[in-house]
């Protein structure tokens, strides 16, 4: 909460259910935010190790499933452990360098959980959320339609955005 900043449009507001594991919306994000830029990522480093090692820059490797019986290095060593570190982690890893992600409202974050008070005029403020946001992420589950705050949450951003 205390990261939070005010702003005047907010590209997504994430909604959730609080009683899903943390690690399925964790990987829900990453697909939602991270899939596309780590495809592209791996593209690159695909096409940048194969010239490497056509180049005989990367050293080729034993390998009995190829007709040839060499296998590039670099890929089969690289592409697995950098497509998976992009996917979790390249947010994190590009903002160091200053790129910033996308603005989102999440409630976890953007209300305070502590002071009953803030928390209550957060909750009042839900539909100025809802309002300022340009889309809606839905981390669906099989629970998503049946708990209520979660059908409030979409049936107001629908409204609010025919």
């Amino acid at each position: 909460y205390m990261l939070s900043k005010r702003m005047v449009r907010i590209e997504a507001f994430i909604s959730h259910n609080w009683s899903v594991p943390r690690y399925k919306k964790f990987l829900g994000l990453c697909l939602v935010y991270n899939f596309k830029f780590t495809v592209a990522i791996a593209f690159v480093l695909t096409v940048l190790v194969s010239i490497g090692t056509a180049s005989g820059a990367f050293p080729l490797i034993h390998d009995r499933t190829e007709p040839t019986g060499h296998g590039g290095f670099g890929c089969k060593l690289l592409f697995v452990p950098i497509f998976f570190g992009v996917f979790f982690f390249g947010r994190t890893f590009f903002g160091y360098f200053g790129h910033r992600g996308p603005t989102v409202f999440l409630d976890k974050v953007c209300i305070h959980q502590v002071d009953m008070e803030v928390q209550r005029r957060g909750i009042r403020k839900l539909g100025a959320f809802l309002n300022s946001s340009e889309r809606m992420v839905v981390l669906y589950s099989d629970v998503y339609l049946q708990k209520l705050w979660t059908v409030y949450e979409m049936a107001s951003f629908l409204t609010l955005h025919p």
